[in-house]
């Protein structure tokens, strides 16, 4: 970070906390969307009527499994967020987009839940690659445009997996910084613009993964228990993020990282 206290070394955490103050200034309205994101998902779990456990369904089990893990992950994504760790908010939202595509095309099927609920290789996954399981989830939302749909949303959680995977393409514009006429190399928090811009895509993206997971959830398990106040809440979030992307596109004018 480029932020001195007295001409002293600032510490991870005062690091953190300086970061946090300009972020938060800068890019508040993204941790906010996740917030919002992180109640729609709560409601929407909110809408199951209580049941005596014999009668819930394996396909709701593993579902509502997947739908904590997701909020979760978006909360630890607003930890990272708010403390100046890009990459490692792009990192969790690769495995947002894992979970959410995979409820997604889970649903309601109690065959394909009680595949994932029995799956016994640590080497893969029980459904074979992610982009087949994003391109079935979304067939069912989208039946006719399902493939142009899945084609984008799975570029979106290639150019995430750049920052897990420590890709050049990413990781270069990261943790080297010009200081006193050097460039030096430094861990800690980044208020970088290429960090600011990666932490942005990373959440606005995630809440996008996040509501095939919400649509999916409320279409295959609560439909019938659906309130006026569930589906004006999910069509605020929705609009809510398109502002975010075209914040995101207007500030960087481009939507890739």
């Amino acid at each position: 970070m480029d932020t001195e206290k007295n001409d002293e070394l600032l510490t991870i955490e005062e690091g953190e906390l300086l970061a946090e103050k300009e972020l938060e200034e800068e890019i508040g309205p993204y941790f906010i969307g996740i917030n919002k994101t992180i109640n729609a998902i709560s409601n929407a779990v909110g809408l199951i009527p209580e049941m005596a456990l014999k009668d819930v369904s394996i396909s709701l089990k593993v579902v509502n499994s997947l739908l904590m893990k997701s909020i979760n992950d978006l909360r630890t994504m607003l930890i990272l967020a708010k403390k100046g760790y890009s990459v490692q908010c792009a990192t969790v939202a690769s495995s947002l987009y894992e979970s959410t595509f995979m409820l997604a095309y889970i649903g309601n099927n109690d065959e394909l839940a009680h595949k994932w609920n029995t799956h016994a290789n640590p080497k893969n996954s029980p459904f074979g690659s992610i982009k087949t399981v994003t391109t079935e989830a979304l067939r069912k939302q989208f039946p006719i445009d399902f493939k142009a749909i899945a084609d984008k949303e799975y570029e979106k959680y290639t150019h995430l997996c750049m920052a897990k995977h420590g890709n050049p393409l990413n990781q270069k514009s990261h943790v080297y910084k010009y200081e006193n006429h050097t460039i030096v190399a430094d861990s800690g928090p980044e208020t970088s613009e290429h960090s600011k811009r990666l932490t942005c895509y990373a959440i606005s993206m995630s809440i996008g993964f996040a509501g095939y997971a919400i649509v999916s959830y409320v279409n295959e398990h609560v439909v019938a228990n659906t309130t006026p106040e569930c589906i004006a809440e999910f069509e605020e979030l929705k609009n809510y993020n398109l502002s975010l992307i075209d914040q995101y596109e207007t500030k960087w004018n481009e939507q890739t990282i």
